[in-house]
């Protein structure tokens, strides 16, 4: 073997003569600094040895496995580290799961991938996999390396160059990864680092698991050039300086495509939710004085889900004005805690009540406000029904928009106390469906429907009544549904 002097300088010679991009994945490891390390402590000829004896090259590894390869490395790294895989990476089970309920499907034209927040590439890259594996003939195959293009931005110049490096091994052709901050304006000014390179462009679906509790005001931050964004991509409002959690959440809304481009999915991974538990958030959005009555405001709208919404009586009961309630609701709906349903304008010659009702999204949610801990809790809650009534409507809700569907959903109650939970717009017809917490159905629990059909005539589909069981069945003409299969029925 040559001296280490000799082998220092034929190794660096040998580094400097690869292309642009691999100097540029080069520079971003630091790697020349990591030579000089390796000389310092008498390293460098025994690890070059050692992957000079091994077999790695392209006729033994085709760029799936070398990629496989690669972030076992990195996961060995991690543990020798005494740090958590996930630290670097997210665990492909859980993109995984992200790419299913995104329901991506194999590309006939061409589909773009995003992720403002790319890290090491693990949610591109087995995004892409995911759909390979979905694929049963080589055309599709080749559509999918061919139509399906993946972006990101990454600001850690390490993880940067992995992400790099993980494309470059695989041969993705289609991947475009930048260097830079993806959540302000890109200026190449100097002294500032780089910015959001693809601002101006949309994407098909996009999917991320952002930095959480990171820092981004003060001095070591970039709160004077998030700013700039202040009144376009985060008009939402600018979250507290400790966790810019909410800013990824706005610029990947803001990089969704109109809803005549087809329009865009998103899924994306929380510590918690920016828009349930960020209160200095929703503060800012409505510039909240008073968070103890706005905090009481919320767990009084709780105890109002799946109820008719009185805002004079909700104001009252927590001190406040009509106009502020009716302010504090539209924000609750802006951050997707809350929404309406509105009665459905069909009056059947009777006089109609003209409230919506409330609703919360997030029944977990739901429950923690209304102080229930326990199973037993929720058994015996008196709000038992009207929590059922919630996780039902709203899981009706979510189950048409994963079908890139938009809900046209209502409700329907008379003068007379007559009434039907859910009314869903099918073309021209109307299918009520009822909805019972109860585990055992009687006589009565059919009563909102048959007087429905009788009223709705040829208007009316089969009515539906979906219960707390779990068998499904028809009974009187009406299609009886256990609360399990809620979700698959509307498909």
């Amino acid at each position: 073997m040559k001296t280490p002097t000799l082998l220092e300088k034929n190794f660096r010679a040998y580094i400097n003569g690869f292309s642009e991009n691999i100097q540029d994945i080069i520079n971003s490891f630091d790697f020349r600094a990591t030579i000089g390390k390796m000389v310092n402590n008498a390293r460098l000829e025994s690890i070059l040895n050692q992957y000079a004896n091994e077999k790695l090259g392209p006729d033994q590894f085709s760029h799936l496995e070398m990629g496989y390869i690669y972030e076992e490395l990195l996961r060995r790294f991690s543990e020798q580290n005494g740090e958590e895989a996930g630290d670097h990476f997210t665990p492909r089970e859980i993109i995984r799961l992200m790419v299913e309920l995104l329901d991506i499907p194999l590309p006939q034209k061409h589909i773009s991938i995003y992720d403002p927040a790319g890290g090491t590439g693990g949610m591109l890259s087995v995004s892409k996999e995911h759909l390979l594996d979905k694929t049963h003939t080589e055309k599709e195959q080749n559509n999918v390396e061919s139509l399906v293009s993946l972006h990101g931005h990454e600001i850690q110049p390490s993880n940067y160059a992995i992400c790099q490096a993980d494309m470059l091994i695989k041969d993705d052709k289609h991947a475009h990864i930048y260097y830079g901050n993806s959540l302000i304006p890109h200026k190449k000014v100097q002294n500032r680092e780089p910015g959001d390179q693809l601002a101006d462009q949309t994407f098909d679906y996009m999917l991320s698991n952002p930095p959480f509790g990171v820092t981004w005001g003060g001095k070591d931050g970039y709160e004077k050039e998030a700013k700039e964004y202040a009144d376009s991509r985060y008009k939402a409002g600018m979250p507290r300086t400790t966790d810019g959690a909410l800013l990824f959440l706005q610029t990947m809304l803001a990089k969704m495509k109109s809803e005549k481009e087809g329009g865009s999915k998103i899924a994306i991974i929380f510590n918690g939710s920016p828009l349930s538990n960020g209160d200095c958030d929703v503060r800012q959005m409505l510039k909240i004085q008073e968070l103890e009555t706005f905090q009481r405001f919320v767990r009084l709208c709780a105890g109002r889900t799946g109820q008719l919404l009185n805002l004079s009586s909700l104001a009252t009961e927590c001190g406040i004005t009509h106009n502020t309630a009716k302010a504090w609701i539209s924000v609750l709906e802006a951050s997707y805690l809350v929404f309406l349903l509105r009665p459905h304008s069909v009056s059947f010659n009777k006089r109609l009540v003209k409230m919506p009702k409330l609703y919360f999204y997030d029944v977990g949610l739901t429950a923690w406000l209304l102080g229930i801990r326990t199973k037993e809790q929720m058994v015996t809650h008196p709000l038992r029904g009207n929590i059922f009534e919630t996780f039902i409507i709203s899981e009706l809700i979510k189950s048409k928009l994963n079908f890139g569907e938009k809900p046209a959903f209502s409700f329907w109650r008379d003068s007379n106390g007559n009434e039907v939970d859910l009314i869903v717009e099918l073309g021209t017809k109307l299918m009520p469906i009822e909805i019972k917490s109860s585990r055992t159905l009687t006589h009565e629990s059919f009563a909102g429907l048959e007087k429905w059909r009788v009223l709705a005539g040829e208007k009316s589909t089969m009515p539906v009544l979906i219960y707390g069981g779990d068998e499904s069945y028809q009974q009187k003409g009406i299609k009886v549904i256990g609360w399990k299969e809620c979700g698959q029925f509307l498909k």
